[in-house]
């Protein structure tokens, strides 16, 4: 009787637990490969750097999937150690003037998302902090 009852219980809790486990597919977190949608568009350092008929814009930043592009250069995403959707850790290589360099940058946007801040630290910079406004 014990064999009937015990024996037929203790296996369908095996196999309650075996069907219950999540299945390992071997699939890792997502990779990200561009910058956050949330900080694409043209940000400027003062509000005449938002006006497309100037063309004197020096402090414009536009943001792309994988580019900010500047008055006279253009850095291409490289590497990002970091990235949700309103912070981006990463490094960019730089062209512009006959010249190309790396900076390594965070990008972090606010709450509202109407200001976007652009922090470097590498030694060739020095340590630069500029803070962007959303162009409407």
């Amino acid at each position: 009787m014990i064999r009937d009852i015990v024996l037929p219980a203790a296996l369908l809790a095996v196999a309650q637990v075996t069907f219950c486990q999540p299945e390992d597919t071997g699939a890792k977190d997502p990779v990200v490969t561009a910058i956050p949608v949330a900080m694409y568009g043209r940000w400027g350092l003062v509000p005449n750097d938002c006006d497309p008929t100037r063309d004197d814009a020096k402090g414009l930043m536009e943001v792309s999937v994988a580019a900010l592009t500047f008055y006279e250069s253009r850095g291409l995403l490289e590497e990002i150690e970091e990235a949700s959707p309103t912070r981006l850790d990463a490094s960019f290589a730089f062209s512009g003037e006959g010249m190309t360099w790396q900076r390594h940058m965070v990008l972090e946007l606010d709450e509202d998302e109407g200001t976007l801040t652009r922090s470097e630290t590498d030694p060739d910079a020095g340590p630069l902090e500029l803070v962007y406004s959303r162009c409407e």
